[in-house]
């Protein structure tokens, strides 16, 4: 991770559209509602997604 010129901290969009996909799939309201299947692959993304953001943001 990077500042760009402003000093501002600059993600990677690979891990910004990561987390956002997670974002999405785990924080369905609807998956509160009813039970829903929630795939291992989509937990899995989910979980490398937060974890390459964790290691971005602990590498500044």
């Amino acid at each position: 991770m990077e500042r760009d010129a402003a000093g501002v901290l600059v993600l990677d969009l690979r891990i910004v559209d990561a987390i956002e996909r997670a974002r999405k799939f785990i924080l369905n309201a609807l998956s509160h509602a009813t039970f829903v299947n929630i795939y291992r692959k989509e937990l899995e993304d989910a979980i490398d997604a937060v974890e390459e953001l964790e290691t971005a943001l602990t590498s500044v």
